[in-house]
């Protein structure tokens, strides 16, 4: 099978902004409200993306307990540069921007991270190694470090997924290192737009040719290593070659996956989240 013959990708949703107590045992409020099934999680799209999969019931509902909802409005920062890391995140629904400020003063853009990721706090670093932004609303669940650490300690089930969790991320860095060192502004730029739309897969979203893309020309461009000039003419060049539409400004489709695949170079995608059989 060719490497753009794959299956649907997950779409992102703008949830409202504000902070919630999550425990299904409870009563479920508002922002919960059809993300449960017959007053389960059966429904939540975290465990549809596996992060609570294959863990028992017990230890479910142990995380039920200790877990927040939290919601952050897009341009809001989630994680500062060098700040502590009290809390742990994983992305339910919307897209974040990770950058880095140089000792020159110049910013770098390390990642994008999207729904299944994990943000913040698993490390011995005291302090954040980058800024984490919210490119749209972002809805997590939220932890506090200590109690997610607890977390780990008594599960060997949690521990080996946030192993897993790990390992993809070094992935999605080894993706970034190889865009780079792709010599062309338009191999790096097809690279990129096939990895986003085949890094972020799950239930109820849109093909695998096609991704929100909530991040502004000058993040793609410092992700890139390139000038935001040269991203709007790719991009202007790719509609015009017919690789690529983009029925809005934050939204891209892919028309000719062979060619955008050719013209890249890539031999392979990176593994989705959705498919990590966890």
């Amino acid at each position: 099978m060719a490497p753009w013959q794959t299956g649907p990708v997950r779409g992102m949703i703008a949830p409202v902004a504000e902070r919630v107590d999550h425990d299904c045992e409870g009563e479920m409020d508002d922002i919960c409200r059809g993300q449960h099934v017959n007053g389960t999680c059966g429904g939540c799209e975290m465990r549809q993306l596996r992060l609570c999969a294959s863990v028992d019931a017990e230890t479910r509902r142990k995380i039920h307990q200790v877990s927040q909802r939290m919601v952050f409005a897009k341009g809001r920062h989630i994680v500062d540069q060098g700040e502590p890391l009290d809390r742990v995140y994983f992305i339910r629904d919307g897209m974040i921007v990770l950058s880095k400020i140089l000792e020159d003063g110049a910013r770098c853009v390390t990642g994008f991270l999207g729904p299944g990721d994990i943000i913040s706090g698993i490390k011995h670093r005291e302090g954040a190694y980058c800024t984490g932004t919210a490119l749209t609303d972002v809805a997590t669940c939220s932890f506090r470090r200590e109690e997610f650490m607890q977390l780990l300690q008594e599960n060997s089930q949690f521990g080996v997924i946030m192993l897993m969790f790990a390992t993809d991320e070094i992935e999605a860095q080894h993706d970034h290192n190889v865009i780079l060192t792709r010599k062309h502004v338009s191999e790096r730029l097809a690279a990129f737009l096939l990895f986003l739309v085949n890094r972020w897969v799950g239930p109820g979203g849109v093909g695998r040719t096609a991704a929100a893309l909530p991040m502004s020309r000058a993040d793609i461009g410092d992700y890139l290593g390139v000038t935001i000039e040269s991203v709007s003419r790719g991009l202007t060049k790719f509609r015009e070659d017919g690789f690529i539409s983009m029925p809005s400004r934050d939204r891209v489709v892919i028309e000719n996956l062979p060619a955008l695949y050719e013209l890249s170079g890539l031999e392979e995608v990176p593994v989705s989240r959705g498919e990590l059989g966890l």
